[in-house]
């Protein structure tokens, strides 16, 4: 999916949603808390809603060539265009 295609808005929902399915689950079954595979997709799920606010600031169109400089300097990685078509939000992560 290319980053200027991403909707935050959805991506959001699909992580509340998912974070609300897994409480509901452990509600009705608390012995899956101790399973590794639980904390991992918990954990998973609520890193995920973490990135929301950096991708709707990223998306924003105020974003200027200095800020993705900046960017770059930060997570020392350059190799990409944030304006190519093939930029994807897994080229920065």
């Amino acid at each position: 999916l290319k980053f200027t295609e991403l909707d935050p808005d959805q991506l959001d929902q699909f992580g509340r949603l998912n974070l609300n399915k897994l409480k509901k689950l452990f509600q009705q079954n608390k012995r899956i808390q101790g399973w590794s595979a639980w904390f991992t997709l918990e954990e998973t799920i609520k890193q995920f809603k973490k990135t929301m606010g950096p991708i709707n600031n990223l998306r924003n169109p105020c974003i200027r060539p200095r800020h993705w400089d900046q960017l770059k300097e930060e997570i020392k990685f350059s190799d990409f265009d944030p304006y190519s078509n093939e930029f994807t939000l897994g080229t920065v992560i």
